[in-house]
């Protein structure tokens, strides 16, 4: 239960949920996170579409595109593989109202190759995150990220990896924000 009392003018606000302030109104939310069911399957499609055109909205050099067949292929490709790899998909709920998803994996057994380079160990990887914009910048992020982080723990990982483009600032900002640190670094060069 929030509560909120007024001192010098000011709002002084104790939260148990999530809040949003707009102009004289405050406004809770009741946030949830639960697991995917069949139900939500047009949701996540729709965010999956509208994270890549996000994407591809902040691509600094427009090589980021979306082709007619882009998001049957790659969804289809999204669910097999959370399917195939012990993946769950949680999602976030407003008034039982859903406003953004995360998916994880685990990822594959190590090879002997990377065994030679890397320290034994079960690797889960967050796949994708997507919030709807007029949630974010609420918690809510860090809230499916804990939700998918403690799925993959209790999964035996030892280890989490997500990787986001180096100019999705917001993305970057929210991973290092729980705790995630910059490993690898690809760079391009548009000639």
């Amino acid at each position: 239960m929030a509560t909120a009392s007024v001192a010098k003018g000011k709002i002084l606000l104790s939260l148990k949920q999530q809040l949003s302030i707009l102009p004289d109104i405050i406004l809770f939310m009741e946030i949830q996170i639960r697991e995917y069911s069949d139900a939500d399957v047009s949701y996540i499609k729709l965010s999956f579409e509208k994270l890549h055109d996000y994407v591809i909205s902040i691509d600094p050099i427009k090589r980021i595109r979306k082709m007619p067949r882009y998001i049957d292929v790659f969804f289809n490709k999204f669910l097999i593989n959370i399917k195939n790899n012990q993946g769950k998909i949680f999602i976030a709920e407003d008034n039982e109202k859903p406003i953004g998803f995360i998916a994880g994996f685990i990822a594959d057994k190590q090879s002997e190759e990377n065994l030679l380079e890397v320290i034994p160990s079960q690797l889960g990887i967050v796949s994708d995150v997507y919030i709807d914009k007029e949630f974010r910048g609420k918690n809510i992020g860090k809230m499916l990220m804990e939700a998918i982080e403690k799925y993959l723990v209790d999964k035996k990982c030892d280890a989490l990896w997500v990787d986001t483009n180096e100019f999705n600032t917001h993305a970057l900002h929210l991973y290092k924000s729980v705790g995630y640190t910059a490993r690898e670094i690809g760079l391009i060069k548009k000639l």
